[in-house]
């Protein structure tokens, strides 16, 4: 029971942290006014995405995993659970190991500015949305753990989803017995929301 408590919180986890870390990366990361004497200053700004594309194209990996492991279960789910621990994990670890990637492309938002002179400083002040985004990745990356390790134990998409086929198969499946065929009938009538008293 405790596992299956799980299954809600973890799928709320993954799909808003990689829309987080989404939204975080099309975010300012580094930025500064550049001031030139006889010049127009110039508000310099990179983003993650500018910097390091792959960790917005990563992120909405780990948010539509969430939304699959809705839509799985058993083995799959435990598989899908995986592909977003790497999804994650790898977009964490751009995002920590990319300040070179970051100062490269801030140098040369700064060298393309029409504020630029030889003496303009290339660094800027660094933003709060880079941590927004790491702590994302990484609760992304928990919560696919948990379903690799629980995914399996936990419940399915209602039988009501399936295909109108699967649900006739569903309902063959007794003893050869008049009591269980009609109950099988009840089941399958329950399941598609009709009453069956009426």
């Amino acid at each position: 029971m405790k596992a299956r408590r799980l299954y809600g919180p973890t799928v709320v986890t993954v799909l808003l942290s990689g829309l987080i870390a989404f939204f975080a990366a099309s975010r300012s990361w580094e930025s500064s006014t550049l001031r030139t004497e006889g010049l127009p200053s110039d508000v310099v700004t990179v983003t993650g995405t500018d910097a390091l594309p792959i960790v917005g194209a990563l992120s909405l990996v780990v948010a539509a995993g969430g939304l699959a492991v809705l839509a799985t279960r058993g083995m799959v789910r435990r598989v899908v659970g995986g592909l977003i621990v790497l999804a994650a994990g790898g977009a964490a670890v751009s995002v920590a190991a990319g300040g070179g990637a970051r100062g490269r492309a801030f140098r040369d938002a700064v060298t393309e500015s029409p504020a630029f002179v030889g003496s303009t400083p290339l660094h800027g002040t660094l933003s709060p949305w880079i941590a927004v985004a790491f702590v994302a990745l990484v609760l992304g990356a928990v919560g696919g753990v948990l379903t690799v390790l629980r995914g399996h134990t936990w419940p399915a998409m209602s039988g009501r989803y399936d295909a109108p086929a699967a649900k006739k198969e569903s309902s063959r499946r007794f003893t050869g017995r008049p009591e269980d065929a009609a109950g099988s009938e009840l089941w399958a009538e329950i399941d598609e929301g009709r009453d069956p008293t009426e």
